[in-house]
């Protein structure tokens, strides 16, 4: 789902997603803060979490629990700058496990400590 935070945190917790979304990835970010507690990922095409950063909003996503990916075809969790830059940094929380399932397991980070970051 494509998703545009207007203040907040949107959270999914226990959930399981299937299928490619929009714009990149089934979780796909353009500024926001999202929190993922015990998700499973099935056949998410390319990227399973695919976030950009926004000059309007801050960028964060939180991962507790386990997130659990399978079937990602590249890299599985994409950080990239946004469009400017002047837009905020793209920062990924990672407070449980991340399990891959498939050919690849990464978190690619565009330009780490200027654009993105990954705690």
């Amino acid at each position: 789902d494509y998703y545009e935070n207007k203040g907040g945190i949107a959270k999914i917790i226990n959930t399981e997603i299937e299928g490619k979304g929009f714009d990149g990835g089934p979780i796909s970010l353009n500024g926001g803060n999202i929190e993922l507690e015990n998700i499973k990922i099935k056949n998410p095409g390319d990227h399973a979490i695919y976030a950009k950063g926004s000059k309007k909003l801050e960028n964060k996503i939180r991962i507790k629990g386990t997130l659990e990916i399978d079937g990602a075809k590249k890299d599985a969790v994409v950080l990239k700058k946004g469009e400017n830059s002047i837009d905020n940094p793209v920062e990924l929380y990672i407070d449980g496990d991340i399990k891959q399932k498939g050919d690849t397991y990464t978190i690619k980070a565009e330009d780490e400590g200027k654009y993105t970051k990954v705690h």
